[in-house]
């Protein structure tokens, strides 16, 4: 049995929704497992065996602009790692998790291995700023293990930052039983979905854009879920464009299987994406992905089986596949089985997550 800390963002997105569903997957395969965060992560489960929670209080101090978010952190962690004695740390995004372990490390008693798995933002936005790059590189190079979730992370982070590091490609994942279309009322015939942090990489604009000319040929609805700083932007647009009776603005939702299970078209047209989680989930729940064709997008999706891939900004030739599947249902219905089943062969949790377990052991 492993003794693991998990360290992560706990709310609402890939990365805390990653490290949440892994840890629960090594807790129910005895392991024991340690998550220290701000909050509770929103995916944990209560009562669960062999977990725990640990939370990072900071203090308000008037000399400080912010809270020392990144040293309290690595306070509790040393604290953990004693009285646990935990075997290894993993910590998802290099900033602040990796810095915060490895401080850790060096006023314990206990050095837990540290395994950092990279996400995207920490290596291609933030890592990329020379305020911060010095410090990634220093977190990589420090740890124990290095991740990336997709071919293409993998590379950027190589070229980038270090190309003598060792780096395992190990990719998201999606737990099958949790995300699987369900029979739910739905209020409209033809529905298409977008979710995300509403970021300007996400271009959640074009999905407004695209929406539009969807609308023009056919009856459908837009499903918008998540928030962030584009989100009123787009509400604004939908008012300018006459479309605000056609879309609904779902802010943050737990139970993303009830969205998808009342789509039939998943639209993500972000300027990158490291691997783009949310398609897998779509494609888990049988619906097909219009996306970008850039960063991780096309390790995910299979153009022209299991979804489709565009230019970047294309906005007429989504609009157009998206029209031409809400057209004919049973090309839809039958790419979107076509999706559960490759998400499910090659991106299951007993997949991924025993890959994982193999990593962790071979630092022992």
């Amino acid at each position: 049995m492993l003794k693991i800390g998990i360290a992560c963002f706990p709310t609402y997105g890939g990365s805390g929704a990653i490290a949440t569903e892994l840890g629960m997957y090594m807790a129910r395969k005895g392991h024991e497992v340690h998550f220290i965060s701000s909050q509770k992560p929103f995916r944990l489960k209560s009562g669960l065996k062999n977990v725990y929670f640990h939370p990072v209080k900071t203090k308000p101090y008037p000399v400080f602009s912010y809270p020392l978010y990144a040293f309290a952190l690595a306070s509790e962690m040393k604290e953990v790692a004693e009285k646990y004695k935990l075997d290894l740390f993993h910590v998802h995004y290099a900033l602040p998790h990796t810095i915060s372990a490895y401080l850790a490390q060096l006023i314990s008693s206990r050095k837990p291995k540290i395994i950092t798995t990279l996400h995207g933002t920490d290596i291609h936005l933030i890592g990329l700023d020379p305020g911060y790059f010095p410090l990634v590189k220093f977190g990589l190079e420090v740890s124990d293990g290095v991740t990336a979730v997709s071919r293409y992370l993998k590379r950027i982070t190589e070229e980038k930052f270090c190309a003598d590091c060792e780096i395992k490609l190990i990719p998201n994942f999606i737990n099958p039983e949790y995300l699987k279309r369900k029979s739910v009322k739905r209020e409209h015939k033809k529905v298409i979905t977008h979710i995300s942090n509403f970021r300007p990489i996400k271009r959640t604009l074009d999905v407004i854009k695209i929406f539009n000319i969807v609308r023009q040929k056919t009856n459908a609805h837009l499903l918008m879920a998540g928030d962030g700083p584009e989100k009123n932007k787009c509400i604004e647009l939908a008012r300018k464009l006459k479309l605000t009776r056609h879309i609904t603005f779902l802010g943050n939702q737990k139970n993303i299987t009830e969205i998808f299970s009342k789509s039939d078209i998943f639209i993500l047209p972000s300027e990158n994406e490291s691997f783009g989680l949310t398609a897998l989930e779509a494609m888990a729940c049988e619906v097909p992905v219009i996306a970008s064709n850039a960063g991780g997008l096309p390790e995910v999706i299979k153009n022209c089986i299991t979804g489709y891939l565009l230019p970047v900004g294309d906005i007429k030739g989504m609009a157009k596949k998206a029209i031409e599947l809400l057209e004919h249902p049973e090309k839809t219905k039958k790419m979107g089985a076509l999706a559960r089943k490759i998400a499910i062969k090659k991106y299951s949790i007993e997949k991924i997550g025993a890959e994982y377990e193999r990593y962790y052991r071979s630092f022992f």
